[in-house]
């Protein structure tokens, strides 16, 4: 089946055309084009963002949040001291976010598909007390929380390790 047989590209092509606009050069919308085709039409192969991101620090699909869909209910986290590190740590190893706030993590729990916390501002308070240590404040950005090593390992080990009993 070649490339312009595909109904992927007569999807993008049809976006292209109504895009003509922004005076992209052919060749480049042909060239994006041919890596996106190609990146979903290889059976047995891993779309583009699964194996790269190490090298581009960003998935290709992160957009969609279906990488992170597939993480949170691989780990099937229970409430917000258990959601929140678990979607910061997606966040960190994916889109390489080291920070984020209020704003940060309720987005994340919508690319995820889950209710975010009705009090988000308490929920992350909670897990960077002394009872759960699970995040840590960034010292020059106020409002700004970062996932400590313990929240890291709950996620590695405690997380993991119930998914895989």
């Amino acid at each position: 089946m070649s490339i312009k047989d595909s109904p992927q590209y007569k999807q993008l092509r049809e976006a292209m055309e109504s895009l003509k606009e922004l005076k992209i050069p052919d060749h480049l919308q042909q060239t994006a084009l041919a890596h996106l085709l190609q990146d979903s039409n290889e059976p047995g192969k891993e779309p583009r963002g699964h194996g790269d991101t190490q090298k581009t620090g960003k998935s290709h699909s992160a957009s969609t949040g279906k990488n992170l869909r597939d993480f949170v209910a691989k780990l099937n986290p229970k409430g917000a001291v258990a959601e929140i590190p678990s979607l910061l740590y997606w966040a960190k190893e994916h889109e390489s976010k080291e920070k984020a706030n209020e704003r940060d993590v309720v987005e994340l729990y919508r690319r995820a598909n889950l209710r975010p916390p009705r009090q988000i501002s308490q929920s992350m308070r909670d897990l960077s007390s002394k009872k759960y240590l699970r995040l840590e404040s960034v010292k020059d950005d106020p409002g700004y929380f970062r996932l400590s090593r313990t929240g890291e390992d709950f996620v590695l080990y405690d997380l993991q390790a119930a998914e895989q009993s």
